[in-house]
């Protein structure tokens, strides 16, 4: 037969393994949560790399308050920021059919890296892209320039120069658009229908003419 002691010990120790449960059952919700979140981030957003990379090239990381040296292998993400000085050359592979490569006194910010589409902002040099497979179907590639917009249409290869204003008075950047036999797209100002759909085996654009 219990006395009381008994009966209070057993009563506790059912309480505090009730307590347990409980606890453990709340942490397994936040867990399987936090892992649906990151699974579901993990799907989406992709991470390039530096395929290759020559002379000075230095890299800002969205998260960063300064620059670092960047080397090879080394990858990147949304909001990260590479620079070029006068020998610094670099190409970002961003799966086995995309490459980007900058030349001297160029800065690229990736905007977008995800499965439906890429989005870069050249501020300043030349970019030249190889996109050996595309499906603007599914997915979209696209680089930002001042006060311009280049879209691929299809798989080509593509160079984006831009040259920055010389002077307080010119003050819009020079960007040219040079296609070797696909199509491409340029969006032209600030209002997204102001475009151009050029198609021939070699052409170049500058600033929205030919």
């Amino acid at each position: 037969m219990f006395n009381r002691t008994n009966l209070s010990r057993t009563f506790f120790v059912v309480l505090f393994s009730l307590f347990i449960c409980g606890a453990l059952s709340v942490n397994v919700r936040a867990t399987e949560g936090d892992d649906r979140a990151y699974d579901e981030y993990d799907t989406t957003a992709r991470v390039a790399r530096i395929s290759f990379l020559d002379g000075e090239v230095s890299l800002h990381r969205a998260d960063s308050d300064g620059w670092e040296r960047a080397t090879a292998n080394m990858p990147l993400v949304e909001g990260d920021t590479l620079a070029t000085g006068r020998d610094g050359r670099f190409e970002i592979q961003i799966d086995g059919r995309k490459f980007i490569r900058l030349g001297v006194y160029s800065s690229l910010t990736i905007n977008t890296l995800r499965d439906n589409g890429i989005a870069f902002s050249l501020a300043e040099g030349t970019a030249t892209v190889r996109l050996a497979r595309f499906d603007r179907d599914k997915e979209y590639f696209e680089i930002d320039a001042p006060n311009a917009t280049f879209a691929a249409q299809r798989t080509g290869l593509y160079r984006i120069d831009v040259t920055p204003a010389e002077n307080r008075d010119d003050k819009a950047a020079r960007v040219q658009v040079t296609v070797r036999d696909k199509f491409v797209r340029l969006n032209i100002g600030v209002a997204p229908n102001l475009f151009q759909v050029f198609n021939s085996s070699k052409c170049r654009l500058s600033n929205g003419r030919r």
